[in-house]
């Protein structure tokens, strides 16, 4: 065998294959870096930009504190927004944006622009959209030349506002400049005093929105006089949007928007020297135009309260106007003229923010055949006075409530007529001093059709809101509608209707109803009853406890089948009815947060569409075994949650079963994260990682039961053997003293003279009726009073029970609360400073006061006592009500003489109450 050995040649070629390999593998490893679809832009520091795909389509370079573009500085071509704004510019210099042919959105808004280069804007062949407001850009020819926007052929929106701090004469609208944007659309400038737009203005034929209103301190809008002549020139535009909210126009020249055929939306709101004689003028030649849109609030703020005339409207009956808002104008009557004259084609009329005194403009309504939404919220906003002295305030206070005479509150025998109760006139000071006197709101209810006694409603009115009028406490009183109505939106929130003693009728197609946050104490089960497609029903922020605790019946809810979502929230509640919710079988959202809930009573397992219920917030310890099976019920039927946050839950031993349970639902409880329960040791301890306390409690839990079996076996053995083993030392002993015992012991019962047991006594004691209930916060003062008192009434053959003594434990605080002052004569409540920041004291107080107009009869008997200051008497306007509207006694006369009257106001409540008995 021969060896043969390579030639050159063969090397050579051996050499080249391995660089070819080499190459190949480069390649490959650069493909793979470098996909073949092109290279990442990379964002220029130090802005930020915005992506798609491997280009950047918006650049962010605002609040740089630049003064111009870097050198340095390269825009990327493939950008499409661009913002600049927030920087130092002085100066637009010319080819800053040269290569940017795409470039549709420009933002240099918030610089201090003083001057720009005659071909700054060149390249953007693209640009849609350019802001440069809020600069120092004045409307002279040496800032906006001729030509200047040449090259911007495809702008839409320009945005020129704030830029002039002052109108001086040098400044013109800049017409030639524009005249160029011949595609231009929205247009927002300030607004110059005395110029009217130049005909330059007559190439923007595209021109549809112009907006010259003053937005804030650093725009300008100061027009003045408007003539015929101010808008001519956009006559052959398509104008069709006119905003000149708060351009101090004090008059406007009749005709001086008649030009403007497309328009359809004009806002002069925030004229306030304008007043409704120059929006007479103003309205003059609207016909001419497509007006829909009229906004005219607050353009009356500098004159005298007004009344709304027909003869200020005489021009908008030939209108086609279908919204009209006359908001914030210190109107306090409006005639009932005004509604006929105004055009039949409204659809939407708002009177928000004003003094209106007299509703019964709104009786004619009915006229406007195609109103789908009625606002006149917020009327007569008053501010409360204080006073520097607080011994005078109370004095005040008190001289107020004992030379009232008149009960003005819900009438015994007719509680179907509203009335109101006046408020403390004292008190509160309004705006206008029309109302600084004996100031009586009186929101009378709109006068039905005297034949029929129905209220009519436009027929097609879909929302109607009368929320917050600041009325005095009133009674809601039985309503009929007129059926053929279509409402679907109905809000009387924050309105002080503390009683709704009537049906409301006619309202078939109502969807949602607020009547929240008005303190309202009483709701009769019939009140919602002729609801049935109700789906939205708010009544948080009530006082509605009692009355939904007592309607056994559940009449409450009853027709309101269709409701989807139902809030309860802060209405004072500490205990639900079992089948209270029993007809709600769609409902979808329950919102009972706030509230004194101690534990889940009423049936959920009906709901089966409910997806949320909101506890959160109650005094809620633990879930018991009907309420876990009940949510895992729901869990199944629905997308089911649950929130029990702010509730004071317990981790003990005791709720491990539970805690197991919620390890396997915890995604049902939302926000577990922020749950917090009460360990055995007293420490507060976060839900957050439920999984690994509850596997720690656990162990602890087994441990210390067999710790706890251990030690009672223990004890029961010692027990037993120490006591047989006693008994065996001391045998004969006992056995003598039972000898003993057996002469001189009775059998069980034979000991009692009268021939009853004692259980027997015990059960006659608790169904003992007392006479008078003393509903009081306890203090030295007020147990020194109380004793006083109780020795006083019991020689005049007086019971008095004061629960804090007298009840019996073991029940329900507030179950007991309610029996005793059911089975009393009497309620009598002392009231002082403490007694107005306790919740049981309120409790009983509202109880007592629901109970009286319940049974036509009012039982309850107020003492003022003498530390009782304004202030905390006002902290809760149900009480102060209650006595500014009834006769209360005053510590302040002396315990002699007051005792004296309390015996006789109780001796006739007992007399009554035998009389009726």
């Amino acid at each position: 065998m021969s060896c043969t050995r390579p030639n050159l040649h063969q090397m050579l070629q051996h050499g080249n294959m391995i660089r070819v390999s080499h190459f190949l593998l480069l390649i490959i490893f650069l493909s793979v870096l470098y996909p073949v679809g092109g290279a990442t832009d990379r964002c220029p520091v130090p802005c930020s930009c915005t992506y798609k795909g491997n280009i950047i389509l918006v650049l962010d370079c605002s609040n740089l504190n630049w003064a111009k573009i870097p050198s340095t500085f390269n825009l990327p071509p493939s950008v499409v927004h661009l913002s600049l704004a927030y920087n130092q510019f002085e100066v637009l210099h010319k080819g800053s944006f040269a290569n940017l042919s795409n470039l549709q959105y420009l933002d240099v808004s918030h610089n201090h622009l003083s001057s720009l280069d005659y071909s700054c804007f060149e390249g953007l062949d693209s640009l849609i959209n350019l802001n440069m407001s809020y600069n120092n850009l004045k409307m002279t020819v040496g800032v906006y030349s001729p030509g200047i926007f040449r090259y911007l052929k495809h702008l839409k929106v320009l945005h020129i506002h704030g830029n002039i701090r002052q109108s001086t004469a040098d400044q013109n609208y800049p017409d030639v400049a524009l005249s160029d944007l011949q595609f231009l659309e929205v247009l927002t400038m300030d607004g110059l005093t005395g110029i009217t737009f130049g005909q330059g203005f007559r190439k923007l034929r595209h021109l549809t929105f112009l907006d010259m209103s003053v937005r804030d301190d650093e725009s300008s809008c100061v027009l003045l006089n408007v003539l015929n002549t101010t808008f001519s020139s956009l006559s052959n535009s398509s104008l069709s949007v006119l905003k000149l909210v708060q351009c101090n126009i004090y008059r406007i020249a009749p005709g001086a928007f008649s030009m403007l055929k497309h328009l359809t939306e004009l806002d002069l709101s925030k004229n306030d020297r304008l007043a409704f004689a120059g929006m007479k003028n103003a309205s003059f030649g609207l016909n001419l135009t497509n007006i829909q849109t009229l906004n005219l609030n607050g353009i009356n703020r500098h004159s005298d309260p007004w009344t709304l005339r027909q003869s200020d409207f005489v021009y908008f009956h030939t209108t086609n106007l279908k919204t009209l808002t006359v908001d914030s104008n210190r109107i306090t009557n409006i005639e009932g003229g005004v509604i006929d004259i105004l055009p039949t084609s409204l659809e939407v009329l708002t009177f928000r923010d004003n003094y209106l005194t007299d509703a019964h403009f709104m009786a004619n309504l009915v006229h406007l055949e195609n109103l789908l939404v009625f606002d006149v919220s917020y009327q007569l906003h008053y501010s409360v006075r204080q006073e520097n002295t607080p011994g005078r305030a109370y004095h005040s206070l008190l001289t107020q409530l004992t030379s009232r005479e008149e009960n003005t509150y819900v009438s015994r025998n007719n509680k179907e007529s509203m009335r109101t109760v006046p408020s403390f006139s004292n008190n509160f000071t309004n705006e206008v001093d029309l109302y600084t006197k004996s100031n009586k709101l009186k929101y009378i209810s709109l006068r039905h059709d005297k034949r029929d006694d129905v209220l009519r409603l436009p027929f097609k009115l879909k929302k109607a809101i009368g929320s917050n009028l600041k009325i005095d406490p009133l009674s809601a009183p039985p309503v009929t509608f007129d059926s053929n109505n279509s409402l679907e939106y109905l809000d009387l929130s924050s309105n002080g209707v503390h009683a709704w003693f009537g049906k409301w009728s006619g309202l078939h197609s109502l969807r949602f109803f607020n009547i929240s946050f008005n303190a309202m104490f009483l709701l009769a089960p019939d009140s919602l009853g002729d609801m049935p497609n109700l789906h939205t029903l708010f009544l948080n922020g009530n006082r509605l406890g009692v009355t939904i605790m007592h309607d056994t019946q559940f009449l409450t809810f009853s027709n309101q089948t269709k409701l989807t979502y139902l809030n309860l929230s802060d209405n004072g509640l500490t205990d639900l009815p079992e089948f209270v919710f029993a007809k709600q079988i769609i409902l979808e959202k329950l919102d009972i947060q706030h509230n004194f809930l101690s534990a889940i009573n009423f049936r959920m397992k009906s709901l089966e569409r409910l997806r949320e219920i909101n506890l959160s917030n109650n005094t809620i310890a633990d879930l018991t075994r009907v309420n876990m099976e009940e949510i895992d019920y729901l869990v199944k039927r629905s997308n089911f949650t649950i929130d029990l946050t702010g509730n004071p839950l317990q981790c003990t031993c005791d709720q491990l079963e539970q805690l197991r349970w919620m390890v396997v639902t915890k995604f049902v409880f939302r926000n577990l994260e922020r749950y917090t329960c009460k360990a055995n040791n007293g420490s507060i301890v976060s839900l957050g990682a439920l999984d690994d306390m509850v596997g720690q409690m656990g162990i602890d839990c087994i441990a210390g039961e067999t710790i706890l079996i251990c030690v009672a076996v223990f004890c029961g053995l010692s027990f037993i053997l120490t006591v047989a083993a006693l008994a065996y030392y001391k045998r004969s002993r006992l056995m003598y003293l039972f000898s003993i015992g057996r002469k001189h012991i009775n059998p069980l019962g034979t000991n009692n003279p009268t021939g009853t047991n004692i259980q027997d006594g015990e059960e006659i004691e608790e169904q003992k009726k007392f006479t008078v209930y003393v509903s009081m916060e306890p203090s030295r003062l007020v147990n020194d009073f109380v004793f006083q008192l109780k020795e006083h009434l019991q020689t005049k053959g007086v019971s008095v029970c004061i629960p804090e003594l007298d009840l019996r434990s073991g029940a329900k605080e507030t179950i007991s609360i309610v029996q005793a002052m059911n089975n009393s004569a009497c309620i009598l409540a002392l009231i002082d400073n403490a007694y107005m920041t306790s919740f049981h004291r309120l409790f009983e107080f509202e109880v007592a006061v629901t109970e009286g107009i319940q049974n036509r009869f009012k039982n309850l008997i107020v003492v003022l006592l003498k530390d009782l200051d304004s202030r905390h008497l006002q902290m809760n306007d149900f009480v102060a009500m209650y006595c500014r509207e009834n006769h209360f006694f005053d510590d302040r006369r002396g315990q002699g003489r007051l005792f004296m009257e309390l015996e006789n106001e109780i001796k006739r409540y007992k007399e009554f109450t035998e009389r009726k008995t």
